[in-house]
């Protein structure tokens, strides 16, 4: 299969889970294991799913880690394919076409504080924005995590530790 000329990238699935009914991580590394293009919170990569397709998945991880990409898939048995072959095609070891990340979703710089909502998958963005914090946010921030089902819920476990600043 012929790469596509925006995923000049490839990387190594160094370690693929389920993170929710229907929703799968992927830990996207360079093969020599250098350190990955720089991103911004909220910033996004195209990934050339098994099947062909190229799709746009926001990256969920810190900023601050230069050693992987982490995307998470949800699975849409009624899209266009790429999600199902991400989900059933998609092995640790495997490569996947990758572009550089790029950001239609900055988080905003010197707020006096944050509000965010988030719907599903959507958490992802928001994810990365959130980790971007570390121990020392720069303003006050609070989180509206809305989903079907406690089993849907994609990183229930992690956002809930984060106490008062998450509503789920």
């Amino acid at each position: 299969m012929p790469t596509h000329a925006d995923t000049q990238m490839p990387l190594i699935v160094a370690r693929a889970w389920d993170v929710a009914d229907g929703i799968r991580s992927f830990e996207l590394v360079q093969a020599d294991g250098s350190e990955l293009p720089p991103f911004t919170p909220g910033s996004h990569v195209k990934v050339q799913a098994p099947n062909g397709a190229l799709r746009k998945y926001s990256l969920c991880n810190d900023p601050a880690d230069r050693q992987r990409y982490v995307i998470s898939v949800k699975k849409d048995n009624a899209g266009q394919g790429g999600s199902v072959s991400m989900h059933e095609q998609v092995r640790e070891g495997d490569t996947l076409p990758t572009s550089v990340p790029d950001n239609a979703f900055p988080l905003v710089d010197n707020a006096k504080g944050y509000i965010f909502i988030a719907g599903g998958i959507g958490i992802t963005p928001i994810l990365s924005m959130i980790r971007s914090f570390g121990e020392l946010p720069p303003a006050p921030w609070k989180l509206f995590y809305l989903t079907r089902s406690p089993e849907s819920t994609a990183f229930a476990d992690e956002l809930s530790a984060l106490g008062r600043h998450v509503k789920i």
